[in-house]
């Protein structure tokens, strides 16, 4: 996770919010655009600690940017209903193997109940590509946040 932080001594700082708001904004679409274009480059099919494969491209349009006061966020599939799975490939899957089941059995005239699990277990590997976007593109954000508070700050109080 990338955290800024700005220390002053004891005094207030006067800043022009619209001003953050942009810089944030448009360090949100750095981001966002770096992961577009390691979704749309990585290899098919997709291999695990890569970011995923691009098949009919919702992940890729469905990044989104929102920023709002001095908060910047990155809204992506997991928050919408257009491409739910966009937390799955990030963050890695797990399903199947704890369910049970019970079924009747006739052998001849007799019936009896066998109960047992299913042994089929279905993991999937992280594919992160907003961390690796944030992560490669550290750097340009970091220049752009500050340029952008560098503008905002319109005067020092005491």
């Amino acid at each position: 996770m990338l955290r800024l932080q700005l220390s002053v001594s004891s005094y207030q700082l006067a800043y022009n919010r619209k001003n953050l708001t942009a810089a944030l904004r448009a360090a949100g679409r750095i981001v966002a655009a770096k992961a577009r274009s390691l979704i749309l480059s990585a290899p098919k099919p997709s291999v695990a600690g890569g970011p995923p494969a691009n098949r009919t491209g919702l992940l890729a349009r469905s990044l989104l940017v929102r920023a709002r006061g001095s908060t910047a966020r990155i809204i992506d599939a997991a928050q919408s209903n257009d491409a739910f799975y966009a937390r799955f490939l990030e963050t890695g899957a797990t399903s199947g193997g704890g369910r049970g089941f019970t079924r009747t059995r006739v052998a001849g005239r007799a019936r009896r109940k066998v109960t047992g699990k299913y042994t089929t277990q279905r993991n999937m590997a992280p594919r992160p590509f907003l961390t690796a976007a944030l992560e490669a593109s550290q750097a340009e954000i970091v220049r752009r946040v500050g340029e952008g508070v560098g503008e905002a700050i319109t005067g020092v109080q005491a």
